[in-house]
């Protein structure tokens, strides 16, 4: 954790300390960020396999889209503010929960979590301005750091109206947190609220592993290393919204 928090200081120190002498005013936006993983990777499968014809894969259960927080810098680098370096920090909060009747009196509950700190920067570049309704639409390309950490599976039994057997609950070690390297590309809109504050929304694609893959770990996003040989790329869709404030 030390190496990591030393690595997110000096990549922000960086490349704040490297736009400081910018004349142009930077923008700061906070908001909300979703992640949904993409294509058929095991993150999305079930923690448990209940059909006999599938293979056998113990999955992350993030099926649907994962809720975040995201902090951003902008950097604009020409007086119209068209070319812009973005920094940001995102916080994302994984959980996967199932439900699994073993029989009328036995309900298995298994519970997946993890956290992804992300800190990106890259270039964009708003090549279409609305001027009647101060809006800019934008397209920028990131390098993402992930941090995947705080991961933890659980395994809870039930046992329904039943006096002889008490409720158990089983944790098993978990694998150990990764950093990756990724990037995106990102098509967002930034529209004016009210004086200097603003909106900004988009979406975005990208791939979280796509520098720093350890095939000896397993797939990233899955809880523990049972049946799995390699590490699959993990392809992702975000989208975020963000109250920006221009300085």
């Amino acid at each position: 954790m030390n190496i990591l928090k030393l690595i997110i200081i000096l990549f922000l120190f960086g490349s704040i300390a490297s736009y400081s002498q910018m004349e142009t005013h930077y923008r700061i936006g906070a908001g909300i960020i979703t992640t949904q993983i993409l294509g058929d990777n095991p993150a999305k499968l079930s923690i448990i396999n209940t059909s006999s014809k599938d293979d056998a894969v113990t999955g992350g259960s993030f099926r649907d889209a994962q809720p975040g927080v995201q902090l951003q810098f902008l950097f604009p680098i020409d007086e119209e503010a068209k070319f812009r370096i973005p920094v940001s920090l995102s916080y994302s909060f994984f959980s996967g929960k199932e439900r699994v009747n073993y029989n009328r009196n036995i309900i298995d509950y298994y519970s997946h979590k993890l956290n992804i700190i992300g800190v990106n920067t890259g270039f964009q570049y708003a090549f279409l301005p609305v001027q009647f309704v101060h809006a800019n639409m934008y397209a920028g390309v990131e390098v993402s750091l992930n941090y995947i950490n705080n991961i933890d599976i659980e395994w809870y039994r039930d046992y329904l109206n039943n006096n002889v057997f008490k409720d158990e609950i089983y944790k098993t070690p978990p694998k150990e947190d990764a950093l990756r390297i990724g990037g995106l590309f990102k098509l967002g809109v930034e529209g004016r609220l009210r004086k200097n504050f603003y909106i900004n929304a988009g979406g975005a694609i990208g791939i979280m592993n796509l520098i720093g893959k350890n095939d000896n770990r397993g797939e990233l996003l899955t809880p523990i290393t049972m049946f799995e040989t390699i590490e699959s790329n993990v392809y992702t869709m975000q989208v975020y919204i963000l109250i920006q404030y221009n300085l």
